[in-house]
């Protein structure tokens, strides 16, 4: 690495700033005092071009250069610039952006090995977050969201993220309520005809398909009732499956359980066009 003076237009000050730093915490916001780091800020030249790795809102005369640098030190060397600890799941996301736009293999990358971050379904949902508002984002940041949550949100319907965006701003929920409010979100997804956040429309939601609820479980207990020999269940009408359980000693009693569910095949029938008028599929 050099000290080597650079024409300020020529530098890209703009493509390595992956930074979503969590403002309320003093130290971590990215605009950074001399004390914080080298100063001038540092440059990668890289297939003709200038990248500023940090210090992104300084303009220099001289510049500390990275000669012969690859793609992968120069994000590596980034990262550690603003110390690896701190990088959040938002900045993980940016990190994967930067890491596609150069058709880097993200993996690859020390931190993504250091956080042990692993498993299709996570490396989605943290790809899914740069499609969030700013206020998601920065809601995520300053709250310490956990991935496990963050799974939740990204599973909810793009055209309900506008939801979310007005409930953060309007209530400044605790982490807990917003997780409880995602849950919401995803389980009524199919009842929610709006796209902006309306508390006394949710909670009419929630009546509502509560009444339905009770109305089929009762309904449901007395079609089962119907059934001597064979036991049915369903996954908490989250679908329409049923399980079938019997017990049978020997081959009469087998039988006996086969000839009660063909003998009440109506039953079953019922049950299933039950849960098909009430949209439990």
């Amino acid at each position: 690495m050099i000290l080597t003076e650079i024409d300020s237009s020529k530098i890209d000050n703009v493509t390595f700033n992956w930074l979503f730093r969590n403002t309320s915490i003093p130290g971590t916001t990215g605009v950074l005092s001399d004390k914080d780091f080298t100063y001038p800020p540092v440059v990668a030249h890289i297939y003709d071009k200038y990248y500023q790795l940090n210090y992104f809102d300084k303009i220099s005369k001289n510049y500390f250069m990275l000669e012969k640098s690859s793609l992968y030190d120069a994000v590596n060397i980034s990262i550690n610039l603003y110390n690896a600890d701190l990088v959040n799941l938002v900045e993980l996301s940016n990190l994967m952006k930067l890491a596609d736009n150069f058709d880097i293999s993200y993996d690859k990358l020390d931190l993504f090995a250091k956080k042990s971050i692993e498993g299709s379904k996570n490396i989605e949902s943290i790809r899914a977050l740069d499609d969030l508002s700013e206020t998601i984002k920065r809601y995520i940041v300053q709250k310490n969201i956990s991935l496990k949550t963050i799974n939740i949100l990204t599973r909810i319907d793009n055209d309900k993220k506008k939801i979310i965006t007005e409930f953060i701003s309007g209530k400044n929920p605790s982490v807990s309520t917003f997780k409880k409010f995602l849950c919401f979100l995803y389980d009524y997804s199919k009842y929610i005809k709006i796209n902006n956040f309306d508390e006394g429309y949710f909670n009419s939601i929630l009546c509502s398909v509560n009444k339905i609820k009770y109305d089929v479980i009762n309904q449901f207990d007395k079609y089962k009732k119907q059934m001597r020999k064979i036991s049915i269940t369903n996954n908490n009408f989250e679908t329409s499956e049923l399980s079938f359980v019997f017990e049978a000693g020997d081959f009469k009693d087998y039988k006996a359980c086969i000839d009660e569910l063909n003998n009440k095949k109506d039953v079953v029938n019922k049950i299933y066009k039950l849960f098909e008028e009430n949209d439990i599929c």
